[in-house]
This record gives C-alpha cells, sequence and structure tokens, in this order.
C-alpha cells in the first residue's frame, strides 16, 4: 500500500476515460457519466423513456427482474472498461465499482440479500490472471454493505464468446450455459440477488445466470452492469 501511494505521488496515474494524468478515473469522467443518470428510464430495463424507443425488455428479459446501467458503452467508459479487461489495469474496479453502486442507490430495485458475479470461462481467466467482474463486485459489495459470494455459478461446459455472434445466436448459446451448484450456493435460497457484469450487449448471459440462480431457490435477480450499447437491452 505504501509502494502503490509513492509510485502514484511519483507517477500520477493515467485516467482510464481521458488519459489524463491525476487519477484513474478522472473527476471530469465521473461527472460526464453521473450527468446521464437524471433521464427518466423503464424501471425494469433501465432505458431511458422516450417516443423512438420501444421496450421489449418483457419479452427479452424472462428470469432477470431488471437491470440498473452504469451508462452507455462510449468513452468515457469504453475505454475504461477495456484498460481493465485487456491492459491489467485492475485500479480501475474502484472507481467503476463505485458507480456501480451509486447507480444502484439512485435507481435501487428490490432490497438485496447478496452480491455474486458471471463467471469467466476457466482457461480465460487463468490467462488474464483474474475476473474483472470479481474485482468490481468487491467494491460493490463494500459500498453497498452486502456479503459478496465468489462461488455461486458455474459454468456447464465451453462456449463461442458471445461477442461473435447475432442475438439469436447469443441466446441459443447461453440456454443451459451456467448452474448455481458452486460451493456457496446453498446460501441462494429465498434470497435477491444482485448480478454483476462488466458489459450488457442483448442481455443473454445476465439472463441465463438468472435462470440457473432461480432454479436453485433464488427469489429474485438484478443485473448490475457497467456499460451497454445505446439503445439495446
Amino acid at each position: 500500500m505504501m509502494w502503490q501511494l509513492l509510485l502514484d505521488s511519483l507517477f500520477p496515474p493515467r485516467c482510464g476515460g481521458c488519459g489524463k494524468r491525476g487519477a484513474a478515473f478522472c473527476p471530469h469522467c465521473l461527472s460526464t457519466v453521473v450527468s446521464g443518470w437524471s433521464v427518466a428510464r423503464c424501471p425494469t430495463c433501465d432505458q431511458p423513456r422516450n417516443a423512438t424507443l420501444t421496450h421489449v425488455c418483457g419479452q427479452q428479459m424472462h428470469d432477470l427482474t431488471g437491470i440498473r446501467v452504469v451508462g452507455v458503452y462510449d468513452p468515457p467508459l469504453r475505454p475504461a472498461l477495456l484498460a481493465l479487461k485487456f491492459g491489467r489495469k485492475r485500479q480501475l474496479a474502484a472507481p467503476l465499482g463505485l458507480l456501480l453502486a451509486r447507480v444502484w442507490q439512485a435507481r435501487p430495485g428490490d432490497p438485496i440479500d447478496l452480491i455474486t458475479t458471471v463467471p469467466m470461462p476457466r482457461d480465460r481467466q487463468r490467462a488474464r490472471g483474474y475476473n474483472q467482474s470479481d474485482l468490481l463486485a468487491a467494491h460493490v459489495a463494500r459500498h453497498l454493505r452486502r456479503p459478496y459470494l465468489t462461488h455461486v455459478l458455474e459454468r456447464t461446459r465451453a462456449a463461442p464468446t458471445q461477442h461473435t455472434l447475432n442475438a439469436r445466436d447469443r441466446r441459443a448459446n447461453t440456454i443451459g450455459l451456467f448452474s448455481a451448484t458452486g460451493t456457496q450456493a446453498n446460501r441462494i435460497i429465498n434470497q435477491t440477488i444482485l448480478l454483476v457484469d462488466d458489459i450488457l450487449t442483448t442481455g443473454a448471459t445476465l439472463d441465463a445466470c438468472a435462470s440457473a440462480l432461480r432454479a436453485s431457490g433464488a427469489r429474485n435477480v438484478w443485473g448490475l452492469v457497467v456499460a451497454r450499447p445505446a439503445m439495446t437491452l
């Protein structure tokens, strides 16, 4: 800790959103993200309400109770998430985790009992050295003062990565992909769970995780993610 403070004083970190020196995620980028929270939103899928957007969340979210999203997958969130995932900038988990906690407090769903995450494929996590969603969830749990369970969901099989697939194939790809059979799965019975992930596109992965959690006794499952593309579920 002392060494990190010394290094930060000698070499101030660059902002993951804009690249300026001084903080892992600078006040300007934070304010840019938070400024979008005042827009009226759908209470289920958290999309901004407007005349051109048709909400189909009831058709696409089968087992998720609802979703909360920090912001759009554009700067400053996009470069920050890429740096966290692929640039080994683990320090970005702290400010992004704080934003996740704050957006949940600003637009809460049901009172939550515990927090868990979407598991990564084991080979990918070994290669990266960490699951970025685990890092984010640990900060969310601390800010919200709720238990964080790390071994609840497990992957049942190998599957193609979601980013290579269209929306229909993403849904098919995730059917039966997860099970709530981890070492702490017995703690989810009759609990409302907050499921943390970094990026949401169609919601297929979160919904598949929610299906596994509900099948093992969870009462409600809410998704909490950092970013998603504009005008998508």
